[in-house]
């Protein structure tokens, strides 16, 4: 069996157990779609064998989930936003498919501004730095970087993007042990007078 395949299975494997971790928080939707993704390409590429298209089309519309599951968007804008993302993904496929890999890595980096902007809240709020959002803007930022190396050279990115989902499955099992109710490292402030 093929190395890229094994880090591959072993990714979706660890990654089911984060959601367990993350249960009764508000990213345990986060980390289920997570999870859940890898699965179903899974089935459907391997077992089922249905996957007619790139399966590059289900971690997008699975990327536009994780965005709702961070902001709450009502009915007609997460209709409007999984509308525009199926357009451009016809467009992509009409055109060029590695097109989607930048669409993803957009989609990540969108991702990654809104864990900033909650990690900056967080921040300003309770003045103290949660590892929780370390960890995670590492793995946005590691996704990111992810698409756009399978995007810039195959034969290289294959290998890259092997080694990036190495990284991947530390994630998986930092954030099996790190949730957003995890160790906070309070900062010091004087008072401004």
């Amino acid at each position: 069996m093929n190395i890229y395949y094994i880090i591959a299975y072993i990714s979706i494997f660890i990654w089911l157990f984060p959601p367990i971790r993350q249960y009764k928080t508000e990213y345990f939707y986060f980390f289920l779609i997570l999870a859940l993704t890898d699965v179903v390409v899974f089935l459907l590429i391997k077992l089922i064998k249905l996957f007619p298209t790139n399966p590059q089309t289900i971690y997008l519309f699975s990327a536009v989930l994780l965005i709702l599951s961070l902001v709450k968007l009502d009915k007609i804008k997460a209709a409007f936003l999984f509308c525009l993302v199926g357009i451009i993904i016809f467009i992509c496929n009409k055109y060029d498919a590695k097109l989607m890999l930048v669409l993803y890595a957009l989609i990540n980096f969108a991702i990654l501004l809104i864990i900033l902007y909650k990690f900056i809240q967080y921040l300003m709020n309770n003045n103290s730095i949660s590892i929780f959002f370390v960890f995670l803007i590492s793995y946005e930022l590691s996704l990111v970087l992810k698409n756009i190396v399978a995007f810039t050279d195959l034969l290289q990115g294959v290998t890259l993007f092997s080694i990036t989902t190495l990284f991947e499955i530390a994630f998986g099992i930092i954030f099996t042990f790190v949730n957003v109710n995890t160790k906070v490292y309070k900062l010091p402030v004087k008072d401004i007078e």
